[in-house]
């Protein structure tokens, strides 16, 4: 079954809905929450995003872990979060939903961008961070063959490209191994932007 994003934006009201109905805890920017409703929202969500961008998922899992990190109040059956983190996460999965459509490129850079995806969905996840592990190797190929099928580019697909070429060149090595570590969100929003001009 295909990813269908109306299904995650309403999961993501709902949860956004959850939040801004919420009391607050007193002298901080924190909102009182019913743990059971929040671990359903997200339990909704984890349904609404399966097949769905990467950054989705990642920006789920810390979602998670953030209702598995919250502290209880005393006396109650509620926990606290920070507001403020809960619409960071809430704001990146909204934006991975917003992925435009590359139907309207020609089919050696859809392949090449659809090569990049894949390589992303089967990349590990660099713990308590945004970056993912990728073989060096294989994304410099991608990387030129990007290049290769993306001729005579925009100036502003010409100018991501270039950014994605500092952003893997530059890339950090993982210590015995023949992987780097690349946040996924640049990533993303640098194949976005190739793929959209």
């Amino acid at each position: 079954m295909a990813w269908e994003p109306t299904d995650t934006i309403a999961a993501l009201d709902e949860l956004d809905e959850l939040v801004r109905r919420a009391g607050t805890v007193p002298l901080t920017e924190q909102v009182r929450l019913d743990p059971a409703r929040l671990d359903a929202v997200i339990e909704r969500l984890r349904a609404a995003v399966s097949g769905g961008p990467l950054e989705l998922s990642y920006a789920l899992d810390q979602l998670a872990e953030l209702a598995r990190g919250a502290k209880a109040i005393p006396l109650t059956n509620e926990v606290r979060v920070e507001r403020e983190e809960l619409y960071d996460k809430l704001d990146r999965m909204r934006a991975a939903c917003a992925r435009p459509s590359r139907e309207h490129l020609p089919p050696a850079v859809a392949a090449a961008l659809g090569a990049f995806d894949e390589l992303l969905e089967n990349a590990k996840l660099v713990p308590l961070t945004m970056q993912v592990r990728l073989d060096r190797a294989k994304t410099l190929e991608l990387l030129d063959r990007l290049r290769a099928a993306r001729q005579e580019p925009s100036p502003d697909a010409a100018a991501a490209l270039a950014e994605l070429d500092v952003l893997v060149h530059n890339a950090k090595s993982i210590p015995l191994t023949k992987d780097i570590r690349v946040s996924i969100v640049e990533l993303s929003e640098l194949l976005d932007r190739i793929g959209t001009a």
